[in-house]
C-alpha cells in the first residue's frame, strides 16, 4: 500500500499533500505551464482565435446595423 505522505508526482506538483490545499486556476495555470510550455502557446493561440471571431460577428452586427438605418 502507498503511503499518503508519499509524493504522487515526481515534478512536485502536489508537494503540499498534508494540507490537501485546493489550487487556485492561476495557481494550476502556472504548474502547467512550467511543467508544459506548449500548454501556454495552444492557450494562447486558442484565445487569439476566439477573439478574431468575436471581432468579426462583432464588425458583421455593426455593418447590419449601420445599413439599415434610414
Amino acid at each position: 500500500m502507498i503511503s499518503p505522505t508519499a509524493n504522487p508526482n515526481p515534478m512536485g506538483i502536489y508537494q503540499d499533500l498534508p494540507q490537501q490545499k485546493r489550487k487556485t486556476t492561476e495557481e494550476f495555470v502556472l504548474e502547467s505551464v512550467s511543467i508544459n510550455p506548449i500548454f501556454l502557446l495552444n492557450q494562447t493561440q486558442q484565445f487569439l482565435y476566439r477573439s478574431q471571431i468575436r471581432a468579426l460577428q462583432l464588425s458583421q452586427v455593426f455593418q447590419h446595423s449601420m445599413s439599415s438605418l434610414p
